[in-house]
């Protein structure tokens, strides 16, 4: 099951789409899979402290997105294809990358820079 309590809140972004985005997260590392059950609505908004329309609306967002489905009185289930799938392989990298990119384009850092800098932390 989604182990939602990893899903620390802050206020720089609306909550649904914070809780939004953890999903995705853990499906992009991994953590979480397709037929994995997600809890329930209320147990998400009672673990989060937060009202439980909200949860039903990051819920319904997931499903309107391909990444979950609810069948009638029963658990929500992550269910998703490989076209949802690489989407979120696309949002999750174009999400840090963009920042990165922003950041060193600031600093005025160079292609060659950035490549020679990030070959030498990723080789420690």
């Amino acid at each position: 099951m989604l182990d939602f309590s990893k899903l620390i809140l802050n206020t720089e972004k609306p909550v649904h789409l914070q809780m939004s985005h953890f999903v995705k997260q853990q499906i992009y590392i991994g953590e979480a899979k397709i037929g994995d059950v997600l809890p329930s609505r209320r147990e998400v908004a009672t673990k989060l402290k937060i009202n439980p329309n909200t949860a039903q609306k990051a819920f319904h967002a997931l499903e309107e997105e391909g990444l979950i489905i609810t069948p009638k009185n029963a658990s929500s289930i992550l269910q998703y294809d490989a076209q949802v799938l690489s989407s979120i392989h696309k949002e999750m990298t174009s999400d840090f990358m963009g920042v990165f990119v922003k950041t060193a384009k600031t600093n005025q850092f160079q292609l060659e820079e950035v490549i020679r800098y990030i070959e030498e932390e990723w080789g420690k």
